[in-house]
This record gives structure tokens, sequence and C-alpha cells, in this order.
């Protein structure tokens, strides 16, 4: 039948003629597969168990779809899921209104303001923690300087080599002290600021310009690689340390004539004593009853 101009019959109610839209509207509110709640078309996870409701799709070409098998993992940390599940969130993120976006980084930094604040409170700087944190990462030291060395009890060092030349730097000079076969360990912790017994064994006392958290220590045990004595002296195998706390920690060294980093349980001190407990023995051919340390360094973080 002819129309006239500007009218249009309804479309037959047998089928279509025209395209229909690929996707529908999601309805006022739908219910959660696993667990029957009724949540409102807003809510992409159902109130009562969390399951997915909605899992944008739209980067990856499809339409909006239920997923119920994205793990509760997987919702917090989207860049776990496959290439589809990332674009999906990040086109979920790109469809947030601006009052969401801004919400969550205020309470990104209320977040980091209340930890920076707990922190303060108990007596840590938060950029020093931090910055501590990245050393512990990169177990980063460096060595103390300002360091004094003198032996213990006076007169215990053997002539050409005074304490001083252990904190020299300097690979061919040594500390030295008494040391034969029969020589007695230290009976306990003997702290820096005891006073030896007469006639005990001779022990390295060093002394830091302020108190350092030390970490770590570096030492030459023996003579230098290149003296012809090294192997007719004794050579240190434990040393302990008394660090001004009280406290005293023990380390072993292997027979060799270059420096070793041996780890220390963290401690603040401003003094050291080091004392010799057992020695690797010295060749039967000509003795030399000396027990010798070519360097000691100090190590603690930047």
């Amino acid at each position: 039948m002819p129309t006239s101009q500007g009218y249009s019959p309804a479309p037959s109610s047998t089928g279509p003629v025209g395209r229909l839209p690929t996707t529908l509207d999601a309805p006022h509110e739908h219910r959660c597969p696993q667990c029957g709640t009724v949540n409102g078309e807003q809510l992409r996870f159902c109130r009562k168990c969390g399951l997915v409701l909605v899992e944008l799709t739209r980067a990856a070409g499809g339409s909006a779809t239920g997923n119920p098998a994205v793990s509760w993992w997987r919702r917090w940390f989207p860049y776990s899921r496959d290439a589809a599940g990332r674009a999906a969130w990040r086109a979920y993120r790109r469809t947030l209104p601006i009052r969401f976006r801004v919400r969550r980084a205020l309470l990104g930094l209320l977040v980091i303001a209340l930890l920076g604040g707990g922190l303060a409170v108990v007596g840590h700087n938060p950029l020093a923690w931090a910055r501590d944190r990245w050393y512990d990462a990169r177990n980063t030291l460096v060595q103390v300087t300002g360091v004094q060395a003198f032996g213990t009890p006076r007169g215990s060092e053997i002539q050409n080599f005074p304490a001083s030349a252990a904190v020299d730097t300097v690979a061919d000079t040594a500390w030295g002290t008494a040391w034969t076969a029969i020589t007695p360990a230290p009976s306990g912790c003997l702290g820096p600021a005891a006073v030896p017994a007469a006639g005990s064994t001779g022990s390295l006392q060093l002394v830091l310009d302020a108190p350092v958290t030390v970490r770590a220590v570096s030492i030459a045990a023996g003579l230098g690689a290149t003296d012809p004595l090294r192997t007719h002296e004794w050579r240190p195998k434990t040393l302990q340390l008394a660090f001004s706390d009280g406290r005293c920690q023990r380390v072993t060294l292997k027979d060799v004539p270059a420096l070793q980093q041996l780890p220390l349980s963290p401690v603040r001190t401003s003094e050291i004593r080091i004392s010799v407990v057992d020695t690797f023995p010295a060749s039967a051919d000509q003795t030399v009853n000396v027990v010798a340390i070519s360097e000691v360094l100090l190590l603690s973080r930047p």
C-alpha cells in the first residue's frame, strides 16, 4: 500500500526488519548464581559471598558477561589475570566516575600517612626505615671510619706488631700478641670496658668516634701472603668480639691471608674487644709463638 510522505510502517511482528543490538541492557538487579543473593545492577561483586557478577570484556571485543570462575585473589591483583582479563580491568577503571578515583587516591594517601605516623610514634623515622629496608634488600655496607686500635692489657703487644697496624689498611703490617700451643682461650665475655687480669692473653681494642650499628666485619687473619713467617706463626681461627652493650659474638675464619667478610647480628656499639679463641697450628719447623691479625674493617649501613 502506498504511503504518504513522512510515514513509515511499523516493524512486522513476525521478524526483525533491521539489525538488533548485540547487547541488552543489564537488568536492574541480578541474582548471584552461587548463593542466590539478589544484587543491584551497579554491583560487580556479590554483596554476600563476593563472587564476580560482571566481568567487563569490552577491550577484548566482547560484551559484559558473568564470570564466576575468577578467584578472589585475582580481584585484588588484576594483573594476575590473562590478557583479556587485564584489558577488561583497565576498561572498567576507565569507566569509574571521578569521585571514585579521588576517593581511592585519598584512601591510599591516608594509609601512607597512618603508617608514617605509626612509625614516628614508636620512634622510627619513616624515611630512614624505608632507606634501611632498601639497603637490606641490596645488602649495602660501607666501612666504618675513624676507628682507633689499642692493645690490651698494656704491654701485651709484640715489638713491630702494634695495634694500630690492624686498622691502617696496609696489607703487610699486623697486630700481634704472644700465643703458644698451651695458651688458654679467654673465659666468658670480657667487655671492652673491663680490665683484663694480669697475664691474660692479649686482645685488640677498637674505639669508634661515635656509636655505630655494626653489621659485619672483614678480617685478614695472620701475616700477609708474601710474609715468609706466615706459616711459622699461629693464625687466628676463631675470634670473639665483645661489644660495649655487654654482648659477645664469635666468628670463624679460614686459613687464608685475604680479607674475609663475616656477618654479625647487628649491634650498636662504641667499642669492640677482639680476642683470639682458637688458632690454626704453626709450622713445627722454626715455630714463632705469635698470633697476628693484619687488618680489621668494621662494616655498617651508609
